[in-house]
């Protein structure tokens, strides 16, 4: 996995690139540039036996990449993640 650091300068150069790149994890985390100068986070939130969409725009492209690799790694999203859980557990559950 990379370091936090790392992912956070992968993706900046990624989304600002002027093709207008999106970045998206199993479709329950995304992050987007907007033509409204912002950049758009969205993420799948789930309480209970209830799910909604959650959006957040922020004005600055760094936050915006450290708030989406925040909640990557909290929720554990990424076939890097699932790698390492697949690893720990000795190959013999579905990670």
């Amino acid at each position: 996995m990379t370091d936090r650091r790392g992912e956070v300068d992968l993706l900046v150069d990624v989304l600002s690139h002027p093709a207008g790149f999106d970045v998206g994890i199993f479709g329950l985390l995304a992050i987007r540039t907007t033509d409204q100068e912002t950049v758009e986070v969205e993420w799948v939130a789930v309480r209970g036996r209830r799910a909604g969409h959650r959006s957040f725009p922020i004005g600055k492209l760094r936050a915006a990449v450290q708030l989406f690799v925040r909640l990557r790694r909290a929720h554990r999203l990424g076939a890097d993640i699932e790698r390492k859980l697949y690893a720990g557990s000795g190959g013999t559950e579905n990670p």
